[in-house]
């Protein structure tokens, strides 16, 4: 039976798996975690109690003074269609295990644990989505590029097997008629000129 530390770190590795996994089927759906920033920073942003799809708002632009109507972390869950889809997941996402993204990436600082959703949202919460997104993105690009790898290598073994194969066949095209001239004591016009593009092929 696992402990639970090992528990713990496969539950965190879960959650960024489905924080990486797209909204839906479309070919150009994003992320989990970009929907959750998305969603963080229209919370912040915009007034809700004055937003009117065809009117223009004001939007709030401070990242470290919170808007005067006051959001909370549950805003960004109740605001939203897709909010029900992680609000069980929030928390865990904002409490997060930074040694368990990547060691490159700048990581805001954290100064509280998060507990409740009902917490009033900081511009701290907003810039680590933001630090768990550019994780998301570290990872498929490098993803992409190890796919590259193994298809290049795949290409290079299957070129040299073939060239190999090639080879192989104008040598022994190329003995059998060294076999015949010898039988023979002479040399054709024919196989002469086969010498020659055996031997053009082989060079090249």
């Amino acid at each position: 039976m696992s402990s639970l530390t090992e528990r713990i770190a496969e539950s965190n590795l879960r959650l960024k798996e489905w924080c990486n996994q797209p909204v839906n089927n479309e070919p150009r759906a994003h992320t989990w975690i970009h929907e959750i920033k998305l969603n963080f920073i229209k919370t912040w942003q915009i007034n809700p109690r004055e937003y009117h799809a065809h009117t223009p708002t004001i939007a709030w632009t401070s990242q470290d003074i919170p808007p005067p109507w006051k959001p909370t972390i549950r805003d960004c869950v109740d605001n939203f269609i897709t909010g029900d889809r992680y609000r069980d997941k929030l928390i865990d996402i904002l409490n997060f295990p930074a040694s368990l993204l990547h060691p490159e990436l700048y990581l805001p600082e954290r100064p509280d644990k998060v507990e409740l959703l009902s917490e009033p949202l900081q511009g701290w919460h907003i810039r680590w989505i933001k630090a768990l997104c550019d994780d998301c993105e570290y990872s498929l690009f490098n993803g992409d590029i190890d796919l590259m790898d193994e298809d290049l290598n795949d290409n290079l073994l299957s070129l040299l097997e073939e060239d190999t194969t090639v080879r192989k066949e104008l040598c022994g095209k190329g003995l059998q008629i060294l076999d015949k001239v010898m039988n023979e004591q002479t040399l054709n016009e024919g196989d002469y000129v086969e010498m020659c593009n055996i031997f053009k092929e082989l060079y090249n």
